[in-house]
């Protein structure tokens, strides 16, 4: 900023003084600054606020901005009205083709799903990195959004294409290892099995037969089924007769057929 006097503003006058009430300076590098008080002060960009009047000593020195007596302002308040609409919409940009490229470079590097969920996150994600920026095109002028908003959204299809792409690719990875964990050489000899053997309720079974069988007897098998005349009243156990109550007899859907009682 250039050197002022003390002639319009409690005795200060030169280059940014609109009047004794109304101070308009303007910064180092052209940058207008914003008159926030009919008091104005310089305040150090550091936030260590200095009030006073305006001096020759404190408008040329480096670091001291606009500000008022109620608040100390660490920023620099301009309007960027100096910026041309062809540099900023340059500038956005750059910023997406450098989002784009240090994406992409990450992605590479995606071992898992784990990690490629947490990268989708960073950068696709309702909060990440491509859409604040995509936000910071709404706040363009209206005759640089259509560039801006067209190069965003070819950004967002890119990443998101190589994000399905690296998917699908770490998909296919995992598949092959599981595959080769699990490969099976046909040529190698089968797995060996062991003979059978009698269950033990037969082999016992077995050995009571040959028991008696050695004392004269002869296993018989018959039916599991019998008519009721052949279970009972041709061995002189008729209807009612006391000798069918000595053991519980089942019955079958058919009246007449039941489950052999005895075998004698």
């Amino acid at each position: 900023m250039g050197p002022m006097s003390r002639s319009a503003v409690g005795g200060m006058s030169g280059p940014g003084v609109a009047g004794p009430n109304r101070v308009v300076p303007r910064s180092d590098d052209g940058c207008r600054l914003r008159p926030w008080s009919r008091q104005p002060f310089l305040v150090r960009v550091a936030g260590v606020s200095r009030p006073g009047p305006w001096s020759t000593a404190y408008m040329t020195a480096p670091g001291w901005v606009l500000g008022t007596r109620r608040r100390a302002f660490s920023r620099r308040l301009c309007s960027f009205s100096h910026i041309s609409p062809r540099r900023r919409e340059m500038e956005m940009l750059e910023e997406l083709q450098a989002l784009q490229e240090k994406a992409l470079a990450e992605l590479e590097g995606v071992a898992d799903l784990t990690a490629l969920e947490e990268w989708r996150m960073t950068y696709l994600g309702r909060k990440g990195r491509l859409t604040q920026l995509l936000r910071g095109v709404g706040r363009l002028p209206p005759q640089e959004r259509p560039l801006a908003g067209r190069r965003a959204n070819e950004v967002k299809a890119a990443l998101g294409a190589a994000y399905e792409a690296r998917v699908e690719a770490l998909k296919r990875e995992e598949l092959e290892r599981e595959l080769e964990a699990e490969r099976i050489d046909v040529t190698l000899p089968g797995r060996p099995i062991g003979p059978g053997r009698l269950h033990l309720s037969t082999q016992i079974l077995r050995e009571i037969y040959a028991i008696f069988a050695q004392m004269g007897f002869q296993v018989v098998e018959g039916p599991e089924v019998e008519l009721d005349d052949l279970n009972f009243t041709l061995l002189n156990m008729p209807p009612y007769h006391p000798a069918r109550e000595m053991q519980d007899t089942f019955y079958t859907t058919d009246p007449d057929v039941l489950l052999r009682t005895h075998t004698s």
